[in-house]
């Protein structure tokens, strides 16, 4: 969505003319601004905190030089939703979790073919825990070798005389 998008929005949720919810868009995301400029935090009950945040100047690095670069100091904005905006987009895939784990439920209860299986894995590995480990020396290969090029070409075909 964007600017436009959003003035359109506004003017039809709260029956306004276009113009007067371009205004009112424009004068909330310029007050969001001036505050975080000035270095307050901007806090949105249900919606979110707009935190303004500050680098030092720094030295960093060309990637491809290796050359030092000097990296001026910055300014800006961190924004942190809210929980009922987190709540407002997770509902509807939260809601569809919930009715796939209670339509999965019934069909993952099958104590009958699962009590057999933990009983013969345990079965089978109970020696192995009591025996001690055999360490096997690891296997050492034989360096490749191999035949020239030129003897294995006149071996395998003698040269013809006309």
């Amino acid at each position: 969505m964007n600017k436009s998008e959003l003035v359109e929005a506004v003017a039809a949720a709260a029956g306004l003319e276009r113009k007067q919810a371009e205004a009112a868009v424009s004068a909330f995301a310029g007050s969001v601004m001036d505050t975080a400029r000035s270095g307050e935090t901007v806090s949105i009950f249900g919606f979110g905190t707009f935190k303004p945040t500050a680098r030092g100047a720094r030295t960093g690095r060309n990637p491809r030089t290796g050359a030092p670069v000097k990296i001026a100091a910055s300014k800006s904005v961190k924004f942190q939703p809210a929980t009922a905006f987190k709540a407002a987009i997770n509902s509807k895939r939260a809601a569809g979790k919930k009715a796939a784990a209670r339509k999965a439920a019934p069909a993952s209860k099958a104590p009958a073919s699962r009590g057999p299986a933990k009983k013969a894995v345990a079965a089978s590995k109970a020696p192995a825990k009591n025996a001690p480990a055999a360490k096997a020396a690891p296997a050492k290969k034989a360096p490749a070798k191999k035949a020239p090029a030129t003897k294995a070409a006149k071996s395998a075909a003698p040269a013809k005389k006309r």
